[in-house]
């Protein structure tokens, strides 16, 4: 049985925001994509949660492992920009960041705290991690979530909490006054000013994934994929294949730049360019099945079609805008 799974976060936007960014915008093929095919609620809010129930693994102990780092209790630790607006901190991403700066950056880490049975590393330097004695008892938000947001909404959960957010005050304390972060501001570039905790939570599914191939360009996705021992090409490199699993995030990198212009650019991609192939399949009977999977932060669905659903032509399509997601 062939079938082709395509991941795409991000597909809805808050309905507050739908009415305006969607305006003018349609997407026939994907609206009837959604009206044929039978939906379900889905679980996972994110990218990276969606992952770690698909392929059964915390974010952390993947990409550490594929990082090279040794046996151990890890959460992502990420360079971040912490920015002070009237009452709230936003998160926003740091930029460019060299491999001797975050070394740097976390030498003075490890110095801070080598009394406290915690270790960094920066194995590359977005990615950087925390080595803890034992499992953290606090679920997290992953960073492509926390992006542009106030953290105050966003701060690690549960009965280990207090020490987390604890902990993250000190590293604030202890990055701030770094003579690095200084010369990265008079070179105009936001100082690494905090990190961001995440990567930790478990599986909610504990379902024996097997896919032939494994489409994407998400670092992320291309941990997992070698984790299976699957490489991980571009989309464009798609081909025929059993069992297929397709991520598609060019949506989500729109949104966390806040770029609302680049996200209906996006979605015009996704209209003309990715879903054409996989639904000429459906109907031609190359395909057997053919299942969207669309997580947002605010409600998620999976959305599943059959070739009979391909020719259900009397139903049709109505707006992306107004289309709900269950």
């Amino acid at each position: 049985m062939k079938s082709l799974r395509l991941l795409i976060p991000d597909l809805f936007l808050p309905q507050a925001q739908a009415a305006d960014v969607l305006a003018g915008l349609r997407t026939p093929l994907l609206e009837t994509m959604l009206a044929r095919g039978t939906r379900t609620p889905l679980a996972a809010e994110s990218l990276e949660a969606w992952l770690v129930d698909y392929f059964g693994a915390a974010a952390a102990t993947v990409s550490a492992r594929c990082d090279g780092l040794p046996a151990g209790c890890y959460l992502r630790a990420d360079p971040v920009h912490l920015q002070l607006q009237r009452d709230k901190l936003i998160l926003l991403p740091v930029g460019e960041l060299l491999a001797d700066e975050a070394e740097s950056l976390c030498v003075e880490l490890n110095c801070h705290f080598s009394e406290q049975g915690i270790a960094f590393f920066a194995p590359h330097p977005q990615r950087w991690y925390l080595r803890l004695e034992q499992e953290p008892a606090v679920s997290t938000v992953p960073l492509s979530l926390a992006f542009g947001r106030n953290t105050n909404n966003q701060l690690p959960q549960g009965e280990g909490a207090p020490r987390m957010i604890a902990l993250l005050n000190e590293i604030q304390m202890s990055l701030f006054a770094h003579p690095l972060n200084q010369a990265r501001d008079e070179r105009g570039l936001l100082p690494v000013n905090s990190v961001w905790l995440w990567g930790n939570d478990s599986a909610n599914s504990s379902v024996a994934v097997r896919n032939d191939a494994i489409y994407g360009d998400n670092p992320l996705l291309e941990m997992y994929a070698r984790a299976m021992g699957l490489p991980c090409r571009p989309w464009q490199e798609k081909t025929a294949a059993d069992s297929a699993l397709l991520v598609w995030t060019d949506l989500s990198a729109a949104l966390q730049n806040g770029d609302l212009y680049a996200w209906r650019e996006a979605l015009s991609v996704l209209e003309t360019e990715i879903l054409p192939p996989p639904w000429r399949d459906l109907r031609a009977g190359r395909l057997d099945k053919l299942a969207l999977d669309l997580p947002t932060p605010h409600g998620a669905c999976n959305v599943s079609l059959s070739r009979g659903d391909a020719w259900r032509f009397w139903v049709a399509g109505k707006p992306l805008a107004n289309s709900g997601l269950v």
